[in-house]
């Protein structure tokens, strides 16, 4: 917690700097690893292509997945399990599902792998409707103090 800039009732938000490294770093090595990978387990070129491309969208999904928990982590914290228990379902149940469904139907192959990217980004749009309100309802509670 940063000294002198929280008094334990503000929300918490993670250090942009660690974040992007964390992010730069997971993009870099699944993105240059993808290759790689997909060599170790198939000797079929067709499908080791498959594999790279499918990998290099599904990594996106990484970038998303931990603020989507992490704020879901916040709302059970303080308090708030509807905020949380909603966020959750929706990235491991509702939206998935619905993407899992839709997505290869339209995109074929690539609405597979675009299954999860597309869930975390749905459900940061929900995440973020309720980080904004808990941060209006923490600015309105100061305000009346």
């Amino acid at each position: 917690m940063r000294k002198g800039k929280t008094s334990g009732t503000e929300p918490f938000y993670a250090d942009s700097s660690s974040c992007a490294c964390d992010r730069m770093a997971t993009v870099a090595l699944v993105g240059f690893g993808s290759s790689l990978y997909s060599r170790i387990f198939v000797d079929d070129v067709a499908v080791q292509q498959m594999i790279k491309s499918g990998i290099l969208i599904f990594m996106w999904s990484y970038i998303l997945c931990g603020l989507n928990a992490i704020a879901s982590f916040y709302f059970t914290s303080i308090g708030k399990a509807k905020e949380s228990a909603v966020i959750s379902s929706a990235r491991g149940l509702v939206i998935l599902l619905a993407a899992i469904f839709v997505l290869p139907a339209i995109l074929g192959m690539n609405g597979v792998w675009l299954a999860s990217p597309a869930t975390e980004i749905l459900t940061l749009v929900i995440t973020l409707f309720y980080l904004k309100k808990d941060r209006k309802e923490i600015d309105d509670a100061k305000q009346a103090e």
